[in-house]
């Protein structure tokens, strides 16, 4: 019986017509003993099964060997290696490693074909995403530019000045209105009251003034008679009413008392420090110093019988009387006109026929408050003007280059609305201040 182990195609002692060679009769090394065919066509038959498998997995360079090696082709003839690509990343070993122990899906199958083209769609999307976000960031940073340390603390310190510099704006525009406030109650008004004295005094010597001569009591705010003081030299057109904007124009008898030159307590007031002061120097009349009045009824001669203060609670002068007198009233004390300072001179001519009053004026024409009407009119005045400076401010910061031609359109329209501003304001002061 041949043995298993016997090498395939070396004949045994029988092959030989039975002889022996030398050394037969003991055992001879061949080398290492093939597998049986059984066994050979079965490996064989497993290896052409994973050659597919194999040669999946298996890198370029050893699948080009092995094809230089089949063909017989010498080293010197091959063609140059390929130019090196990027070196394949660690986890795509390990997927393919892993790949061949699981038996999981290949680079050869469909599923793995759509695997890989979700994962470059996800690739490039979030490629695109990176690309879009850099852009995002690079445009970001021309707006907000990246700032050191210090350059925030230089922006916050110039951020404090600015916001100092603001206020203190603010403050200079606030205390320059003030000031000009002040010149506007001093000196200007003065000049209005002037102006108003004037055309006053020719609208009653005018032709068209003979309505005043025929003995008819004119309206409120028109011209109804004549004041004049030698002793405090004061020569003044009195106007009908002694409200806030009545006595803007010059001295005005209260509606409600007696008309000047009939029986009765004929009262005229007048401002004391603002819009000229026609009765700023009445305290300095003295008892027989004379008033003359001239009206639409005739001439008519007063002369000075005392002078005084009055406060609240005390009897006020302007309340009816039986005797012809006239009294001249202001504010006491001159800058908060809480009180009267008065003057009483009795008529020493023969008085006029006129009719009798019975009662006290009405508030408005006392001469201790303001014009309600004009609260209103000043707060949107008001108002115009902070708009106008603020429309100034931004016309000034834009046009830099042309800040002559902003001065010159902003300049009026600003002193405009102050002066609408300042009359309003002035008539909440109280009227014979």
């Amino acid at each position: 019986m041949t043995s298993p182990l016997v090498r395939s195609g070396t004949p045994g002692p029988e092959a030989d017509g039975g002889e022996s060679r030398p050394g037969a009769d003991g055992p001879e090394d061949n080398g290492p003993a093939r597998p049986a065919p059984r066994i050979q066509k079965t490996t064989a038959r497993h290896r052409d099964v994973l050659a597919p498998v194999r040669r999946l997995f298996e890198s370029p360079e050893r699948a080009a060997e092995k094809r230089r090696r089949a063909a017989g082709t010498p080293t010197w003839l091959e063609s140059p290696p390929p130019a090196p690509g990027p070196a394949p990343s660690r986890w795509w070993w390990r997927w393919r490693k892993g790949a061949a122990k699981t038996g999981l899906p290949g680079p050869a199958s469909a599923e793995f074909r759509s695997t890989a083209k979700e994962s470059s769609a996800r690739l490039e999307r979030s490629d695109r995403i990176r690309l879009r976000t850099e852009a995002i960031g690079a445009s970001l940073a021309r707006v907000v530019p990246h700032r050191t340390p210090k350059e925030t603390t230089k922006e916050k310190e110039a951020s404090a000045e600015h916001t100092v510099l603001i206020v203190g704006l603010a403050a200079s525009a606030v205390g320059l209105c003030l000031l000009l406030f002040v010149a506007y109650l001093f000196v200007f008004t003065g000049l209005q009251q002037r102006r108003a004295q004037h055309l006053l005094l020719n609208e009653f010597t005018s032709t068209s003034g003979g309505a005043l001569l025929s003995g008819k009591v004119p309206p409120e705010g028109e011209p109804t008679a004549v004041l004049t003081i030698p002793a405090i030299h004061l020569d003044q057109v009195v106007v009908q009413g002694a409200s806030s904007s009545d006595l803007v124009k010059g001295p005005g008898v209260m509606i409600g008392t007696a008309r000047p030159g009939t029986a009765g307590n004929s009262v005229i007031a007048g401002h004391r420090l603002i819009d000229g002061g026609p009765f700023s120097r009445i305290d300095q009349l003295r008892r027989g110093d004379r008033i003359t009045l001239v009206t639409g009824l005739g001439k008519f001669r007063y002369q000075v019988v005392s002078s005084g203060t009055t406060s609240a609670g005390s009897l006020d002068p302007v309340a009816p009387s039986n005797e012809a007198r006239l009294t001249l009233v202001t504010s006491n004390p001159p800058f908060l006109a809480t009180g009267r300072y008065y003057v009483r001179a009795d008529l020493r001519s023969q008085p006029a026929t006129g009719p009798k009053t019975k009662g006290f004026p009405a508030v408005d024409q006392r001469g201790l408050s303001g014009d309600p009407a004009a609260v209103g009119s000043a707060f949107w005045t008001g108002v115009l003007l902070a708009l106008g400076f603020a429309v100034t401010i931004g016309a000034y910061r834009r046009y830099r280059d042309r800040m002559w031609t902003v001065y010159l359109l902003t300049t009026p329209t600003l002193l405009a609305l102050a002066l609408l501003w300042y009359q309003n304001l002035t008539r909440l002061l109280p009227a014979t201040m």
